[in-house]
């Protein structure tokens, strides 16, 4: 991932913790931001490029691991990133999406 030079990378199933997120961050060398599952299961992530300037407004996570999202400023431009892991059960997956849906109504501009 170093050397494709992507500005931001989303990364899932990530199985981080509070714990491990300082290593995360040491090998990546940039910004990492976390909705962490636990050990074995979940977890999403959202890789900064070293290189990148940008100024953090929000950092909305839920607690189970499932999404991200963050609202930046890069280079004077406004940018909404969600990292979204949904749920395989389907019986889940409505509730899940309504609850989404409501998080990103905030930003629908």
């Amino acid at each position: 991932m170093h050397n494709q030079r992507h500005q931001f990378a989303f990364l899932q199933e990530t199985h981080s913790t509070k714990e491990c997120a300082q290593f995360w961050e040491a090998e990546w060398g940039g910004k990492a931001f976390f909705s962490h599952g636990s050990s074995n299961t979940k977890g999403v992530m959202i890789l900064v490029n070293p290189n990148l300037e940008l100024k953090v407004e929000k950092c909305i996570t839920d607690k189970n691991g499932r999404n991200i999202l963050l609202d930046l400023i890069v280079d004077e431009y406004h940018i909404i990133l969600v990292n979204i892991y949904a749920l395989n059960d389907v019986n889940q997956q409505l509730p899940f999406f309504k609850d989404l849906q409501n998080l990103l109504a905030e930003f629908a501009q």
